[in-house]
């Protein structure tokens, strides 16, 4: 901006216009250098105070500094590297909300959400199940659940099973998912995580150098 400027008063002294019309000239290209400034200036703050860890953006005034420091250095690992982390700083992993099931986007009344399952290092091939039974005592029962993982790049089943080893179970990727069962048949359940990816044919899962554990929860309601 200040070379074109610089060049505008060069091309303007050239052809001799009158000192007034200069002044004028100058006048008007400061006024858009301190706009530019200024908005340059905002923008600088703006992306100062936000930092981004995975799909999400947060504030740095949420985070403690030791937490905005890994992240810094979280940020600049290849996806690779990202994936083989095993564990997250405790108020990023409050503020990723995967303690608490997300309200589906289709679901708009009072139903009280339930605790499901909380877990952790959950290895591929393995699951884990709520010992607890739930009852599905009516036809027109619509059991949904709410998921949230790390990491991201993982492939869970979720669901539910009936005591003799029926399934009736969803994939979810990308670290969080919503869904639900309808037209249940009438009986008891557990509720179930599995980590169901396939990872054999890839390069870092055969030589073990990215973490393919998953960590989240899973809520549901029955209304």
């Amino acid at each position: 901006m200040k070379k074109i400027a610089a060049l505008i008063i060069a091309f303007v002294l050239k052809r001799g216009e009158s000192m007034k019309k200069l002044r004028t000239l100058v006048l008007v290209i400061v006024c858009m250098l301190n706009m530019a400034s200024c908005v340059q200036d905002e923008t600088t703050a703006d992306k100062s105070d936000v930092i981004q860890f995975n799909d999400k953006v947060f504030s740095k005034s949420d985070l403690s500094q030791e937490t905005i420091e890994w992240l810094e250095n979280y940020n600049k690992l290849s996806k690779a590297e990202q994936l083989s982390m095993n564990s997250i700083p405790a108020d990023l992993y409050n503020l990723y909300n995967f303690n608490v099931g997300e309200e589906p986007a289709t679901d708009s009344n009072d139903t009280i959400w339930m605790n499901g399952i909380t877990f952790t290092d959950l290895e591929p091939g393995a699951e884990i199940k709520k010992p607890d039974k739930i009852n599905i005592t009516n036809e027109t029962n619509k059991f949904t659940y709410s998921i949230n993982f790390s990491r991201t790049g993982l492939i869970l089943e979720v669901g539910l099973v009936t005591t003799d080893g029926t399934e009736y179970v969803e994939e979810v990727v990308g670290g969080a998912g919503n869904g639900y069962f309808e037209n249940l048949p009438l009986g008891e359940y557990y509720l179930i995580a599995r980590n169901s990816g396939d990872y054999s044919n890839d390069a870092n899962y055969k030589n073990d150098s990215v973490y393919y554990k998953a960590t989240g929860v899973l809520n549901y309601k029955i209304e």
